[in-house]
């Protein structure tokens, strides 16, 4: 439930917002690697089709505007709605910013994020090319003033060790649990065992980690406003 204070004061907004999206400027055969038949293709797209939520027509149809359900209706239909940072998947959330370069070092941000926390990803010197597509969208609303309002996440910096006392690289972190809902997002430790996670709010972690060769193991964080946390764990070898 939403805490009614945070409702207490109004702005009317009235201003350009970026929304920066993924876009494919060249299709793409996305199931190419699952199989070679080309009637299994088609089966494929056509679960895909299926699945996809349906957007809802706009109060004023504009051809000659092709981004509006991409930009703007996307987020409003309930099947695409899922846990994000600024959701617990309970209802639809559009953000847009208004200077382009914040779109860009967030979406840098947590696509490094997402794809350190992919078990297939491995490390690698070339560049990792992502399409994005920006929209200037014109937005007139009225909106709830959330600022100074919001607690800033907490850094909890975790560290995981083997018996030996030598950092476990490359071992999946995520936080199975807490006081607030979480987007089922993963990191990978780095070469000193370690990774930083983001607590959105206070309260008791449970913080879980998985590594090749390794038992599973599972941890309980509190974490306070304003203060940095740091844990050393110990990660016990799988029996075979």
């Amino acid at each position: 439930m939403i805490d009614p204070q945070l409702l207490d004061a109004a702005l009317h907004f009235r201003d350009d917002l970026f929304r920066n999206i993924v876009s494919l400027r060249q299709t793409q055969a996305l199931y190419d690697d699952l199989s070679d038949d080309p009637a299994a293709a088609d089966v494929f797209a056509r679960l895909e089709i299926d699945s996809k939520p349906r957007l809802p027509s706009p109060t004023v149809n504009r051809p000659f505007e092709p981004g509006y359900g991409v930009a703007i209706a996307f987020p409003f239909a309930p099947a695409s709605w899922n846990a994000t940072r600024f959701s617990d998947g309970t209802f639809g959330a559009w953000y847009g910013s208004a200077a382009l370069e914040t779109t860009v070092h967030e979406t840098l941000y947590h696509t490094r994020r997402r794809l350190l926390s992919d078990p297939g990803f491995l490390p690698q010197e070339r560049a990792v090319i992502f399409e994005r597509r920006v929209y200037l969208v014109a937005c007139d609303a009225l909106l709830f003033d959330l600022r100074g309002k919001v607690t800033r996440p907490v850094g909890v910096r975790v560290q995981y060790l083997d018996r030996d006392g030598k950092p476990v690289a490359a071992a999946r972190v995520s936080f199975a649990a807490g006081p607030v809902a979480l987007p089922d997002v993963a990191a990978l430790t780095d070469s000193r065992g370690a990774f930083t996670l983001s607590a959105p709010a206070p309260g008791t972690y449970t913080v879980h980690c998985m590594a090749d060769g390794y038992a599973p193991g599972s941890h309980q964080v509190a974490v306070r406003s304003g203060e940095r946390v740091e844990v050393h764990c110990r990660l016990e070898l799988a029996r075979l």
